[in-house]
């Protein structure tokens, strides 16, 4: 029978750059645009300059106008050969020019969605016990951002401080505060009504 000779695995080290894991300098842009002018490709611009392959782009790309950092792998050396072709590119100067400030975007809020959440539970209320003297549209938006935000509880809260500390009240807290659930489930559906409004101002002169 013939025995299987089986090769020893490999202890050959890997070897590693010799500038890995060093700052880059003005030594290492200087080998990128010498490779890039002599038709390199990345992996060989990463053999000369002693650093690994997948560090390379990204270095590359800091000597780009600002416009076109957003290249990757060849596209980027692509473009830095073309610009490299213009005796007057200044490779450096790009180097060195800061990146432009992100423009500083003002969001714009309009109607409901421009209060603070604390300010929208007295105003929600302000809107909803106007009735008809305000549009159906605003009190219908005044209810979907109480839904939305999830504040009828909070909102019944207010309508029941608000009840019971009126001057003249004669129900008792725990009347204001079965009212005040009562006309939050109105408002908020949770409770189906008939077509009369049970908290009408003929009704309860205090609403």
């Amino acid at each position: 029978m013939t025995a299987t000779v089986h090769p020893l695995p490999s202890t050959e080290v890997p070897v590693v750059p010799p500038r890995v894991g060093k700052p880059w300098d003005l030594t290492d842009f200087e080998g990128i645009v010498a490779g890039v002018r002599d038709g390199l490709d990345l992996e060989q611009i990463a053999a000369v300059i002693g650093r690994r392959t997948n560090s390379v782009p990204a270095q590359l790309r800091k000597l780009l106008p600002h416009d076109q950092r957003g290249a990757h792998g060849d596209v980027a050396r692509q473009l830095l050969a073309e610009h490299l072709e213009d005796p007057n590119y200044d490779w450096r100067a790009e180097l060195a020019r800061p990146a432009p400030a992100r423009p500083i975007v003002v969001e714009q809020r309009h109607g409901f969605a421009g209060f603070e959440r604390d300010d929208l539970i007295p105003l929600v209320h302000a809107v909803l016990i106007a009735g008809s003297a305000v549009p159906e549209e605003m009190r219908s938006e005044a209810v979907k951002i109480a839904t939305v935000l999830n504040l009828w509880h909070r909102i019944e809260e207010f309508r029941r401080d608000h009840l019971y500390q009126r001057p003249g009240m004669e129900m008792s807290f725990d009347e204001v505060t079965r009212e005040a659930r009562q006309w939050s489930e109105f408002h908020n559906g949770s409770r189906l009504y008939g077509a009369s409004h049970p908290w009408s101002e003929r009704e309860y002169a205090y609403f």
